[in-house]
C-alpha cells in the first residue's frame, strides 16, 4: 500500500456525556437531502511517534503506525500527515503519505525527506479507535462522516473521547483537491452539523488531543 493524498476534514468534539448516536447523525443527513452511499464499521489501533519534546505533534503534523482490524483481514502501515491548514477555514488540510513497505518507523520517517530530522523517535501515545462511517453524496460532492470512540493511553493511564469527522470524499486517495480551492460543500456541511447538533469544532489532531487530555504537554 502506497498512499499520497490531500485531505480536507472537519473535526468536532462531542461532550463526554453526549448520548448522540451515529444513527441520529445519519438520519439528519438523509433528511437534509444527502444521499447515503455506504456505511462501514471499523476498528483500529494507532501508535503515534515523536521525540520527547513532541516536536511533530506541536507542528500540527502526525506520524503514526496504524493497524486496521477489518472483516476481510488485518493490515498495518505507517503514515505521515503534514499540516497545511489555513486559520480562516473551519476544516483542516493535510498532505498524507502512507506506506506498508517499511519495517521500522525510523526508516519510513527518513524516506520522507522532511526539512527537519529526528533521530530519537519514540512511541508517545496509543489510540484505540472504534469507528462508524458513512459516505454521503450531495450534488457533485461526497462527504465521509466518521463517528469515533477513542481511547488514548500512555503507560497505564488512559482517557476516552468521542469525535465526529466529516471529510471531503469527492476525490479520495489523490492530490486533486490540492489544486481545487472549491470548498462550499465543506462549509455547508459545517453549518449543517453545528446547527443540528451540540458539537465543538476543533483543528486539533488526535495525538494532540490525547497528550493534552493526559496532561503530557
Amino acid at each position: 500500500m502506497e498512499l499520497n493524498n490531500y485531505e480536507r476534514e472537519l473535526k468536532y468534539l462531542l461532550n463526554p456525556n453526549s448520548d448522540l448516536t451515529f444513527k441520529e447523525i445519519k438520519n439528519a443527513f438523509s433528511k437534509a437531502s444527502y444521499a447515503l452511499i455506504e456505511t462501514r464499521d471499523k476498528k483500529k489501533q494507532e501508535i503515534y511517534y515523536d521525540d520527547p519534546y513532541y516536536t511533530i505533534i506541536k507542528r500540527g503534523d502526525v506520524l503514526r503506525g496504524s493497524t486496521h482490524f477489518n472483516a476481510d483481514g488485518t493490515f498495518s502501515h505507517f503514515m505521515y500527515k503534514k499540516n497545511v491548514s489555513h486559520c480562516n477555514t473551519p476544516y483542516v488540510s493535510k498532505y498524507e503519505i502512507g506506506s506498508d513497505q517499511f519495517k521500522t518507523v525510523q526508516d519510513f520517517f527518513i524516506s520522507l525527506n522532511l526539512p527537519y530530522n529526528i533521530s530519537d523517535l519514540i512511541p508517545v501515545l496509543c489510540a484505540e479507535v472504534i469507528r462508524k462511517t458513512a459516505v454521503f453524496e450531495k450534488g457533485n460532492h461526497k462527504i465521509l462522516v466518521s463517528y469515533d470512540n477513542v481511547k488514548y493511553s500512555q503507560n497505564q493511564t488512559c482517557v476516552y473521547e468521542k469525535m465526529l469527522e466529516a471529510e471531503d470524499w469527492t476525490t479520495p486517495y489523490t492530490l486533486k483537491a490540492a489544486s481545487n480551492p472549491f470548498d462550499r460543500h465543506l462549509l455547508e456541511t459545517n453549518e449543517f452539523l453545528l446547527k443540528n447538533f451540540s458539537l465543538s469544532l476543533t483543528h486539533d489532531s488526535k495525538p494532540y488531543r490525547g497528550i493534552t487530555l493526559l496532561n503530557l504537554l
